[in-house]
């Protein structure tokens, strides 16, 4: 940038102050030419075009080419207006924002010089050749005399040309290049989507060549449509769709018999006597794709053979190539099929080893049972925690975004989460751990906050279904306060449990939730004080670790009596300390409580 502005080698980037470095880069993404950008919704809608008629290119023109003659109907004007299409599409490359990679940087092409540039040295001439009038040029007034060029292989010949239309289907490179941040399907059932594809194509394809090379051979085969209205076998035989040359040629002189291919073969051997019309594409297509399939997979029932020495080639350069697919698409498959259910290969490897051990080892029958249930049951915790691997190697920030995702049901249901910020609960996710538990399996997880995702738990006298949770007092910092009650699976269960230290490592960076959690656990400290002190003293009995809180509360109880001390001492006097006095005793091993302490 700097070189443009100021000149080649005058300044250096890092010479600049950084107003001057801020103008340079104002002045670049300046809007300054008609550009179109490729992630717009007309250029989406434009590719999914652009696909269709690539799809339509890749299937219809080899067979128009193989099997179809030259007319002006519907298919030509199709084909007239996709290439139209394509001839638009290339317009659109000159215009068209191109980034691409080096090795230490991005690079945005935004100056239509050097799109041209790029495009001309790369794809135009490709398109280019794939949009040019191959259709008329048999039309043209020097194929049409009597030269040599005008016999009728030639211009079968000129045919292939029109098969330039398939470089358009190398378009779909660039396309996928900007689709593929866009598709969601896994990369197992696209390789399979792809392979199927490959099959379908090659033997299209195979079927089309097949039978472009039995016409353009068979000379000696002329259908009802190719004879001129002179003809008088059109008059002696009104009823017959095809003819052969007729002649009594030397069946050991190669010579005589130039004009056969397949397809005559096709015609005198398997069409005659039945209803199969050989002058139908359609009836031709199915013959070719048969041939094809059965040498793509090598099976080779033998029926349709070569004729000619062309046909000979073709057909072993075929056998040679579709091998070669055959097996790759065989031996892709199989492994694209085992690690689609990864899952589910690990689960069987580990059931196999776990009875293999218990087989060797003489694990009672019972233990075997129990561990080959938890082991189905833990699948599905197995799942979740791979699902979190699988967001290891993304940023923190995406990443917190996913996990919040996957959590939110489960914190939006606790009410300590409910006023925090979005991006206060995207951290918080990102701290989830989850743990797994057998049926009757006490749950061991102090200083955290639980959340059941999966089974149900009895906690003390309550039950905890799915969504669920407990210890949200793990918010206090005095142990004394937490209810300290047993948790107990009734069945397999899965739990996410958040630690006190990875809650109160990101609190000092929210500071509305900070104070939102400290207040809610002054408030349940405080109750949870209360609580203590008057159950201690409807007992009578004062444990020695809840010193604290009678020297906390005693203080505030002579002030506020209750209306049960008001009502045995009317004067409101202070009763005398004494022996069975024990606030004052217990309260002198410590110092005064404070706002800390609180």
């Amino acid at each position: 940038i700097a070189d443009e502005k100021f000149g080649p080698g005058l300044f250096k980037w890092h010479e600049l102050s950084y107003h001057q470095q801020a103008v340079l880069i104002r002045e670049a993404l300046e809007k300054r030419s008609f550009l179109l950008d490729p992630n717009t919704t007309y250029m989406k809608f434009w590719d999914m075009l652009v696909v269709v008629c690539l799809l339509f290119t890749a299937i219809v023109t080899p067979f128009e080419v193989a099997f179809l003659k030259k007319g002006y109907g519907l298919l030509y004007f199709i084909s007239r207006a996709i290439d139209l299409i394509f001839v638009k599409d290339m317009v659109i490359q000159f215009f068209l924002k191109v980034t691409y990679f080096e090795p230490r940087r991005q690079i945005l092409i935004r100056k239509r010089r050097e799109l041209a540039k790029r495009y001309l040295k790369g794809w135009f001439i490709i398109d280019l050749l794939s949009v040019l009038p191959y259709d008329h040029i048999e039309d043209l007034p020097g194929l049409k005399s009597d030269s040599g060029l005008g016999t009728l292989k030639v211009f079968r010949l000129l045919r292939v040309l029109r098969l330039l239309r398939l470089t358009q289907v190398f378009k779909a490179s660039r396309l996928v290049e900007r689709w593929r941040n866009r598709i969601s399907i896994s990369s197992a059932r696209i390789r399979l989507m792809k392979f199927g594809t490959l099959l379908v194509v090659t033997c299209h394809w195979m079927g089309c060549i097949w039978g472009f090379v039995g016409n353009f051979e068979a000379t000696n085969f002329s259908c009802r449509s190719d004879l001129d209205t002179s003809d008088s076998r059109l008059r002696e035989f009104p009823s017959r769709s095809y003819f052969f040359a007729e002649g009594d040629w030397d069946p050991q002189a190669p010579q005589a018999w130039e004009g056969e291919s397949w397809i005559v073969a096709f015609a005198k051997n398997r069409a005659a006597g039945t209803p199969t019309d050989p002058c139908d594409p359609g009836t031709l297509y199915a013959a070719s794709l048969y041939w094809a399939i059965v040498t793509l997979t090598s099976i080779g029932y033998g029926d349709i053979l070569p004729i000619t020495f062309l046909e000979y080639i073709l057909a072993n350069i075929a056998m040679l190539i579709s091998s070669c697919i055959w097996a790759y698409i065989i031996g892709a498959i199989c492994t694209i099929v085992y690690s689609m259910d990864l899952e589910q290969w690990a689960f069987d490897e580990r059931m196999d080893s776990f009875n293999r051990m218990a087989r060797e080892n003489n694990i009672p029958h019972t233990l075997r049972w129990r561990a080959r249930e938890y082991l189905r049951e833990s699948r599905f915790h197995l799942k979740y925690v791979r699902s979190l691997e699988a967001t290891s190697h993304l940023a923190p920030g995406l990443r917190g975004s996913i996990a919040k995702h996957m959590t939110m049901h489960h914190l939006g249901g606790i009410p300590l989460f409910k006023c925090t910020s979005s991006r206060f609960r995207q951290e918080i996710a990102g701290f989830l751990r989850p743990h797994f538990f057998e049926r009757q399996e006490k749950i061991e997880l102090p200083g955290s906050l639980c959340v059941v995702k999966r089974g149900t738990v009895l906690r003390g006298t309550n039950v905890v279904v799915r969504n669920g949770h407990w210890g949200e007092d793990m918010i206090l910092a005095r142990e004394a306060l937490r209810l300290d009650l047993p948790a107990r699976c009734l069945t397999h269960t899965e739990v996410l449990a958040l630690e006190r230290d990875d809650l109160f490592k990101t609190l000092p960076q929210h500071e509305f939730e900070d104070y939102l959690f400290r207040r809610a656990a002054t408030c349940l400290a405080l109750r949870r004080t209360v609580l203590i002190y008057a159950k201690e003293q409807n007992a009578g009995e004062f444990m020695p670790e809840y010193t604290w809180v009678h020297a906390l509360m005693d203080p505030v109880a002579r002030k506020f009596p209750s209306r049960r001390d008001t009502s045995e001492n009317p004067g409101g006097n202070e009763p005398e300390p004494n022996a069975g006095d024990t606030s004052k005793n217990l309260g002198s091993n410590e110092p005064e409580p404070n706002a800390a302490t609180l």
